[in-house]
């Protein structure tokens, strides 16, 4: 009976672990969907032009003028 015990108790254990590590893993495939989405959104915003340095802007603008 006691070995019986010790053997769910063990197994117990080890599905914990196992519960633990997957959820480490699936907060850190979150972070990383997070992160790539930010990045997306940041390269494909109509407004990251204006970080760009005027003569950028000014050596595109002379070259649309005819």
């Amino acid at each position: 009976m006691r070995n019986d015990l010790d053997r769910e108790i063990s197994s117990r254990q080890t599905l914990e672990l196992q519960v633990e590590s997957k959820e480490q893993t699936i907060s850190s495939l979150k972070s990383q969907l997070e992160a790539k989405r930010h990045l997306l959104i940041e390269n494909s915003s109509p407004l990251k032009d204006f970080d760009k340095p005027v003569s950028t802007c000014s050596s595109v603008t002379a070259a649309l003028l005819p």
